[in-house]
């Protein structure tokens, strides 16, 4: 298809038009003022297209020169030979890094980095605190964030993490945790308390309601609440059973029926209390190979249960009191130095968690 000529008059017309709209009015008036036919400049010996190519050109160069003029910058930059001579000769300044006042001052290659925030004596002073209370412990920003009572209080910025403390470092507080101490005797005093109620608990669970496993001697404890349709608290029991008698523990398992997840649940701990022997018959079922319903079913058929003995309205109880705990997940287990867990742990868990020390009472 043959291209149509192009009317260089009605083209300037029509760029000037544009212009005129986009423009400020002092712009505008500008180009208002522009010969009217700016195209007819050039020469005429040039095919259109590309005449028109060099007319647009023109046409947006005189754009953004007015747009220029019409919104000086604010800011003016430097001119080219300064900007330049700065970014070829001249490194851009490295920021001043907080220098932490130490009685000692540390060897350079021991200094932490600089720091971001605020930069002032009393940030200064928690920086050194923080470096010499918490050598590990590596700043990357710290502010003031209130001053309660004229106490100021900071909140420093470590390997992503955010903690608050005082002007003295006697304590740091980080997501919900207080922990105090010095270099490597450091407390988390939020655990400590949470596991010291633990132990409460622990010391007053109603063990007449539990089921007695005892591997070897028997000598270590532990209390765990179970769900007999819950796989995680099968694994649990395979796990206890693997280890045999050198877990040397006497389990004591309190049944709970989670009553949404495995509705079923409530009538087979039931029926599991009422067999002749409820402890044995509960671990059976826990190890056995086939959990599913045929699989209860055969169980079933050996271990006889007297429906709606006695013991079957401890399944219910273990409900209530599990609630009673805030418990939603199975298997819980509890041991008598404070530690709680969830999920099934292997013997090699459970051997180092009985190793931990008992927790202390803040002082």
């Amino acid at each position: 298809m043959n291209a149509q000529p192009i009317k260089r008059g009605l083209l300037s017309k029509q760029i000037k038009k544009v212009l005129m709209r986009l423009l400020p009015p002092p712009a505008a008036r500008l180009v208002q003022a522009l010969p009217q036919a700016l195209p007819q400049a050039l020469p005429q010996a040039l095919p259109p297209a590309l005449s028109l190519t060099l007319s647009l050109t023109l046409s947006l160069t005189v754009l953004l020169a007015l747009s220029a003029c019409s919104h000086p910058a604010k800011h003016p930059s430097p001119p080219p030979a300064q900007l330049s001579t700065q970014s070829v000769s001249k490194p851009a300044p490295k920021p001043t890094p907080i220098q932490p006042q130490l009685a000692n001052p540390a060897k350079p290659s021991q200094q932490q980095p600089a720091v971001a925030g605020d930069n002032t004596p009393q940030t200064h002073a928690v920086i050194a605190a923080i470096h010499t209370k918490y050598p590990r412990l590596s700043v990357s920003s710290i502010s003031q964030i209130a001053t309660p009572q004229g106490q100021p209080v900071f909140q420093l910025t470590a390997a992503g993490r955010l903690i608050v403390t005082n002007s003295t470092v006697d304590f740091l507080v980080e997501g919900g945790h207080l922990i105090v101490g010095v270099g490597e005797d450091v407390r988390n005093v939020s655990d400590d308390l949470a596991r010291l109620s633990a132990v409460k608990i622990y010391n007053n669970l109603p063990l007449n309601l539990a089921l007695p496993e005892v591997y070897g001697k028997g000598e270590r404890k532990v209390v765990i609440f179970e769900d007999p349709d819950c796989p995680i608290c099968q694994q649990q029991e395979h796990n206890m059973d693997a280890a045999g008698a050198a877990l040397n523990a006497t389990v004591y398992v309190i049944p709970f029926p989670l009553l949404n997840a495995h509705p079923d649940a409530l009538r087979k701990a039931a029926w599991l209390m009422c067999t002749t022997s409820p402890a044995s018959a509960w671990h059976t079922w826990m190890v056995s190979a086939d959990t599913t319903d045929k699989g209860w079913a055969a169980f079933a058929a050996v271990h006889p249960a007297k429906e709606g003995c006695p013991n079957s309205k401890i399944a219910a109880l273990g409900v209530v009191l599990a609630h009673s705990l805030g418990l939603r997940r199975t298997p819980t287990i509890f041991f008598p130095n404070g530690t709680v867990t969830q999920g099934a742990l292997s013997a090699e868990d459970m051997e180092a968690i009985w190793g931990t020390p008992m927790p202390v009472a803040p002082r």
